[in-house]
C-alpha cells in the first residue's frame, strides 16, 4: 500500500498507464519525466496534473464533490470504484469502447502467478492469466495481490485490505 505517499503521487501511479490515451500534446520528455515520478512515488503539483489529465479531474470533481484537497482515499475510491463504473456503464467517453478496450482500461486486482522475463504473469478471479509490466519496479512475489491498470502494475495490496475495502464499498 502507498499510505505514506502524497495524494497526487497516488493519483499518478494509476493515471500514468493511461497517459497516451488521456493526454494530448504531451512531449516524450514530459512522459518520461512523469514515468520517473510515478516510479519514485512522486508527482507534479495538482494544477499540473489537472492540466495533463483534465477528464479524470472533471470526473473526480463530479464524484467526490470537491475540486481540490483530495486524499489518497478520494483517489483510491475514484480509481477503484468510479473509474471502473464509468467504463462498465460505457459513459463519459467510453460509449464506443469494445469489451476488450474496456477491460484494458479498468483497474483490476489480480494475483501474481509468475514471471516471464521482464513481465509479471497475473491471474484474475476467472482464472485467466495475462502479462503485465511492473513499471514501478515493485517488490513482487507469487501470491501477492496487485492492482493493474492498462497492463501495468500500480501497487501491491494486502489481501485483508482488498477484502475489507470491497466488502465495505458502497
Amino acid at each position: 500500500m502507498n499510505e505514506n505517499m502524497k495524494p497526487e503521487a497516488y493519483f499518478l501511479i494509476y493515471a500514468f498507464p493511461a497517459i497516451s490515451a488521456c493526454s494530448k500534446n504531451i512531449s516524450a520528455e514530459e512522459i518520461s519525466r512523469l514515468e520517473n515520478m510515478a516510479i519514485k512515488g512522486e508527482s507534479p503539483d495538482l494544477a499540473k496534473l489537472k492540466q495533463i489529465f483534465p477528464n479524470a479531474f472533471l470526473r473526480i470533481k463530479n464524484y467526490i464533490g470537491k475540486d481540490n484537497g483530495f486524499t489518497i482515499e478520494d483517489y483510491r475510491d475514484y480509481w477503484w470504484k468510479e473509474h471502473n463504473r464509468i467504463i462498465e456503464n460505457k459513459e463519459q467517453g467510453y460509449e464506443k469502447a469494445t469489451d476488450e478496450e474496456s477491460e484494458i482500461c479498468m483497474v483490476s486486482f489480480p494475483i501474481v502467478s509468475g514471471f516471464d522475463e521482464d513481465l509479471v504473469v497475473i491471474r484474475y478471479e476467472d482464472g485467466k492469466e495475462k502479462k503485465a509490466l511492473n513499471y514501478r519496479k515493485l517488490n513482487l512475489s507469487v501470491g501477492k495481490r496487485v492492482s493493474s491498470h492498462k497492463g501495468r502494475i500500480c501497487e501491491v495490496i494486502s489481501e485483508d485490505f482488498y477484502k475489507n475495502y470491497f466488502q465495505n464499498a458502497s
